[in-house]
Parts: C-alpha cells; structure tokens; sequence
C-alpha cells in the first residue's frame, strides 16, 4: 500500500525513494498503465498478476451485462414488464440500468447468441494470444543479433544465441536477448548482450515487453557479476549449476592430480590415435564422417537433439567453427568436437564419439584440445555448464538450492549430470556460478517445467523408465 506521500511523488512526477534519494528514470516505468515501483521503495507488482485481471475484467463485464439483459427473458412465469420488475428491487434496478435492451427485449433476444459467442470467444482469445504472439526470428532480426553478438558478445554463450530457435528482443539503446517460449515462459540463454550502460534498461524493458503478452522473464545461467542488476528489476535468483573453467596458463599433465588424465592421453598415443584440427570450410566427406559419429552417438541416447544452449549437427553452424577429430591407428574417425572463440576464451560445444570405442578417446581428446588452445594463447577454456553441480553447499544457500542438491543426488534418472561433473573435475577447473532468474516464488513451479522442457527432460525421463522395465 503506497502511502500518501508517496502518492503525491508519483502523481507529480517526483522521482524519489521512500528515503528521499533520488531515483534514475529506470525505476519508475509504465507497462499497460501501471507504475512499477522498483526494490528501492520496497514495492514489487508483478506484471502476470494484472495481465490476468486484464483478461478478467473485460469478460465478465460482457458476460454480467449479457446476464442481466437475459434475466427479464427467463422468466417464464411473468406477464409484462411491470410485473418483472415489481418483484423485487433488483430487478427494477436491472430494468432502470438497461432499460435501452429491455426496451428491445424481442430484438435482444436474438442477438443474445451473439453476445454469448462474442464473449467467448473473446475468453479464447485472451487465452491463446500467447501461442498466437509467437512467431520465427526475420532474417532482419537475425542479421542485427549476429552484429550484436560481434561487437558485444564476450562469453560462450553468445554464439548460442543465434541458432536457430531463438527470438529476439532488442531494447531501445542496442541491447539484445535472445529467447525461446516454453508455455507462459520466456526463457533467455544467458544475460542481455550490448553496451555494459544498457544492461539494466534491457532488463526492465524486457520484463515490460513480457508482461504485455503475458508470459514470465526468466534469464537462465547468468553470471554472479549481474546478479545485483535483477534484484533492483524485482527478480529473485537461485543458484542452478556451475561452468567449469581451465586456467591455460597454469594447465599441466604433470603432478599427482593429472595422473589419471595423463595415464589416459599416453596410453591412447601408444595405441596409434592422434587428433586432427579441421579449419572450416569443412568439406562434404568431413561432415559425411562427422553425421555418421552422430548418427551413432544418438542412436544410444534416444535419437534425439536438445537444443537450446546445445549446438546441434547443422553444417551450416559447423562451417563457422573449428572441428577437432580424434582418428584412430587406422585412420577412422572415432569422436568428435567443435570449438566456440570468444575474447580470449573457447569453448566445445558438440562431443559425440563412436559407441564401443576405446576407453580414454574422451581424455585423449579434451587433453589435445586444452593443448591446442594453449598454442594459440588462450587464456581460459570453458569445458561447459555442470547442472545442479556444487549447489546448497554453502551455509548461505537459500532452501530452494538445497532441495535442487538433494534432487541432484538421489534422482537416478538423471546420472549423466554426476557423470559430466567429475569427468570435467578431472581437468582440475575453476568453477563459476551460473543462476536462475525468475520473477517470484509463487513463478517457480512454473518456470521449472518450463526449463526443463527446454531441454526436454521429459524425454529423458520417458527414455530412463522404458531403459528400466
């Protein structure tokens, strides 16, 4: 409840906190009528509570009116309108307020079905206009996202911006967000990307854009730099995971801790395997050997691609990027990597191998790959995003992180994720934070199932059961 002081600084204009500090033109917005105080006055109103009332209100209005209009035609049992309404107060009161339908009430009477049908469909409508509102990204936004990327993208995740499921939002100072739509949600892979001076803007003016059409901001797998700049927009955070990031300049074989890796890479080298660095253009035999390595890689993981911040086999993207093999004695490629520059930093995206190759082709290969980089003078690698990874560990960890760690470590449908953490644990990583964004607690239960159809984990779920019976 805003109190009257409050009232007066919004109503002329005065743009001060609670406190009297001043407030940036940022904080005090307009989305479809509403001011939106941000966490600096201690108010947060949420956009998908008033879109629901702007659906509401509108339909019952019809509907109340179209009631009202009907109840002198239900009542069989009268004779005239003086009777109708001599019956009780309401009514007369009904008769007095719409008086111009009952005056007419044999024309009403037919245009009734109209108003019903008008009524519901308008209800439909409300509820599909979000299906409605989606749509593919135009070249045009395509080709203004990749300049985006090119002058402002600096983490891994900026190339995945630009697959192909992507939309787009392009805030009003040259900001960029790229997004996918899972139900009510509008998930962004990763943080707004354009000048460091826009970054809040882009938040605020994305979480109005989404509060238009009635879906939930979520930002996935942020950096821990930014988390600052959603609280002030009125988001909460959770903690999902961590990337795993190699120093290059400290990277080594030697010592205790590499001995395991470093057993794996000679043994391989003993037994005639060696990598190849493949500079795109790639040619056609290359991507026939690539598509038969994926083509078996997936057939044992239900033959399906994830998408989203996973690349997927497309020639057209592995033509932007280099290719890394990992042949065997008698030349036959065995597995397989494409790399992802970005400012001093790479990443790999795809790694499908062979099923029943030998033991250590993986080690072989991201040893090689980590060796390549450091050649070229990388400073970091990023061997990806470890989900749930050192999650609820911390004294500080909120209740929610928690649960996700206990889900993350008896959940036996998912150990492809234990796995893919102590295989990059292996390489002796930096691990970073990567979060969750979302507009509220009472948004989480949705906002959940819609990641994880993002990444359709309910396929992994229907492949882990039917591997079970």
């Amino acid at each position: 409840m805003l109190s009257p002081p409050q009232i007066e600084r919004r109503r002329y204009g005065i743009r001060h906190d609670k406190h009297g500090n001043h407030l940036p033109d940022q904080f005090l917005r307009n989305s479809d009528g509403i001011n939106i105080i941000k966490k600096a006055t201690g108010i947060r109103i949420k956009h998908e509570y008033w879109a629901k009332i702007s659906v509401i209100e509108p339909m019952t209005a019809t509907l109340w009116t179209n009631g009202c209009a009907n109840k002198g035609l239900t009542d069989r049992s009268i004779h005239g309108m003086q009777s109708w309404y001599e019956r009780s107060p309401e009514n007369y009161l009904a008769l007095v307020l719409f008086w111009p339908i009952n005056a007419c009430i044999g024309d009403y009477a037919d245009s009734s079905y109209v108003i019903d049908t008008v009524a519901v469909g308008f209800a439909l409508l409300m509820l599909i206009r979000t299906v409605l509102a989606r749509q593919s990204a135009t070249d045009e936004q395509r080709t203004h996202a990749w300049e985006i990327v090119q002058a402002y993208g600096c983490t891994p995740l900026a190339r995945f911006t630009l697959f192909e499921d992507k939309l787009y939002f392009f805030s009003t100072c040259g900001s960029m967000i790229a997004y996918i739509l899972k139900g009510r949600a509008a998930i962004t892979l990763g943080d707004p990307i354009g000048p460091s001076a826009d970054f809040f803007n882009c938040i605020v003016e994305f979480k109005e854009f989404c509060g238009r059409n009635n879906w939930l901001p979520v930002f996935y797998q942020v950096l821990p730099d930014n988390l600052k700049a959603y609280d002030m927009a009125g988001f909460d955070a959770i903690c999902i995971g961590h990337d795993a990031i190699v120093d290059l300049s400290t990277f080594t074989l030697a010592g205790r801790e590499s001995k395991n890796i470093r057993n794996s890479f000679h043994k391989m080298i003993r037994l005639g395997y060696k990598t190849q660095v493949c500079d795109p253009p790639h040619p056609p035999s290359l991507m026939h050997e690539l598509n038969q390595i994926s083509d078996e890689w997936l057939s044992i993981r239900g033959g399906f691609e994830i998408g989203f911040s996973l690349g997927q086999l497309d020639e057209k993207y592995l033509n932007t990027c280099p290719i890394i093999l990992v042949r065997d004695q008698d030349g036959r490629a065995e597995a397989l990597a494409n790399i992802i520059f970005q400012p001093n930093e790479a990443i790999i995206d795809l790694m499908r191998y062979r099923p029943g190759s030998k033991n250590g082709r993986m080690d072989y290969l991201f040893v090689s790959v980590l060796q390549w980089a450091k050649e070229r003078g990388l400073a970091t690698f990023n061997l990806g995003f470890s989900p749930f990874s050192g999650i609820g560990e911390e004294p500080h960890s909120s209740a929610i992180e928690r649960a996700l760690r206990f889900i993350h470590e008896h959940l036996a449908c998912f150990p492809n994720f234990k796995g893919l953490h102590f295989f990059k644990e292996k390489f002796n990583p930096i691990w970073s934070p990567r979060y969750l964004i979302y507009p509220g607690l009472t948004s989480l239960p949705i906002v959940a199932i819609s990641v994880m159809r993002a990444y359709k984990v309910n396929q992994l779920i229907s492949r882990y059961l039917l591997q079970r019976k």
